[in-house]
C-alpha cells in the first residue's frame, strides 16, 4: 500500500495464498492522495452481488483539498466500483475495516465499509459505517468518550448474542495510558465487553 504505480497511483498488489503467484496490481487515486489503509469485501454466495468479484477499498486523504475517500475496485478486473466520502478535513482518519453483517440476517448480504476517525477539535472518536452496495450511511457511532484514543478497528461474528456483527476497537486512555479492546454490538451500539491486556 505504500508503493506507487508508474503513473503515481497508490498500488495494491494481490498474490495467491498458495505459492504467492501474482494475481493483480491495482492502482488507486493519484499522487495527491495519501493512503490510510485498505479492506476487502468478499462477495459470498448469499450476497445479492454474488456474481461480482470481491472488492478492495483503499481509504485515503487528499493533501491538496482535505477530502477523504474510500475508493473501491473490483479485484477481478480493476474496474472502479465507487468513490465514497468519509468524514471531512476536521477529522483524522485512523483505520478502515469491513462489517460483513449489518442487518443481522446472518447471510452477509449487506456488507459495509467502516472508518475509524478522531475529531481534531475535541478528540472524540467515531466510527462511520457506509454500505458497500451504494455508499449510503448506515450509522455513525461514538466510541466511549474523549478520554480514549483509538488506533485500530475490526469486526467479528457476534460474541454477545446479537443479530449483527460486533465491532472491536483498540483504545488507549489519554491520562493513564491504560489500553483496552472495546467490543460493542453493531445493531444496538451496546457494549459487549471491555478486554484489558
Amino acid at each position: 500500500l505504500a508503493q506507487r504505480t508508474a503513473d503515481g497511483r497508490i498500488l495494491v498488489q494481490i498474490r495467491s495464498l498458495v505459492g504467492g503467484a501474482l494475481v493483480a496490481n491495482l492502482g488507486f487515486l493519484n499522487l495527491k492522495w495519501s493512503p490510510v489503509g485498505f479492506a476487502v469485501v468478499d462477495r459470498t454466495a448469499q450476497s445479492p452481488m454474488a456474481n461480482i468479484s470481491p472488492l478492495i477499498g483503499v481509504l485515503a486523504e487528499n493533501r491538496s483539498n482535505g477530502k477523504r475517500f474510500l475508493q473501491s475496485k473490483l479485484v477481478s478486473t480493476g474496474a472502479l466500483d465507487q468513490n465514497i466520502p468519509f468524514f471531512n478535513s476536521k477529522w483524522t482518519l485512523r483505520d478502515v475495516t469491513v462489517l460483513h453483517d449489518t442487518n443481522g440476517d446472518g447471510a452477509d448480504t449487506d456488507p459495509a465499509w467502516q472508518v475509524l476517525a478522531m475529531r481534531e477539535s475535541d478528540e472524540v472518536v467515531q466510527i462511520e459505517t457506509r454500505l458497500a452496495s451504494n455508499g449510503a450511511t448506515d450509522s455513525n457511532a461514538t466510541v466511549l468518550n474523549a478520554n480514549w484514543d483509538a488506533r485500530r478497528l475490526d469486526s467479528a461474528l457476534s460474541i454477545g448474542g446479537g443479530q449483527s456483527d460486533d465491532i472491536a476497537v483498540s483504545l488507549r486512555n489519554r491520562s493513564n495510558a491504560t489500553r483496552l479492546t472495546h467490543i460493542k454490538d453493531y445493531g444496538t451500539n451496546a457494549t459487549v465487553i471491555n478486554i484489558y491486556p
